[in-house]
Parts: C-alpha cells; sequence; structure tokens
C-alpha cells in the first residue's frame, strides 16, 4: 500500500517522487492473480487486470528509486500562475 500511496500521483511530479527501497523482486511474486487448483477460475473480482497494473507500478517503482542526476529548471514563460495546486 505504501507503494501504491507513493505513486499516487507520479503523472504530476514525474521522476522527482522519492520511492521508497523495497524488495522489488518479492513485490512483484505478491503481485500475481492467485492460481487455485481443480476449480474453475473466473476473474470476477479483476484480480488478473490488477496484477498487470501492479506489475507495471512495480517496475516504474523500481526504476525511480534507482535515482539519476538531473538538472530542472522553471522556463521563464511559466510562472507559478501556469501550475495547479498539487504542483505549487
Amino acid at each position: 500500500m505504501r507503494l501504491v500511496e507513493e505513486m499516487h500521483d507520479a503523472k504530476e511530479y514525474g521522476s522527482i517522487i522519492q520511492v521508497t527501497p523495497c524488495d522489488w523482486d518479492l513485490l512483484r511474486r505478491f503481485a500475481v492473480p492467485r492460481e487455485e487448483k481443480g476449480q474453475l477460475h473466473l476473474d470476477i473480482h479483476g484480480e488478473i487486470e490488477a496484477s498487470a497494473r501492479l506489475q507495471k507500478l512495480i517496475n516504474i517503482a523500481e526504476a525511480l528509486s534507482q535515482g539519476c542526476d538531473a538538472v530542472v529548471t522553471n522556463p521563464p514563460y511559466m510562472g507559478n500562475t501556469g501550475m495547479d495546486e498539487l504542483l505549487k
């Protein structure tokens, strides 16, 4: 849940998000749909789609957690008036 919360505004903040380091392989193992042997599996809870989305989130978070050096500048044409409240 912490990972989902940290990545909630990822589209807004991009690579400046601080991701808490995790055991990424362990997270991937838990983010797979349950396999119940001998039972007809109907994806009534959306586990398959949720698993795929969570796997993507884990991959992005792992890449962001490695960090990199970046230079971010504020273009002269963009002042505070061009930013929404979340970005301010």
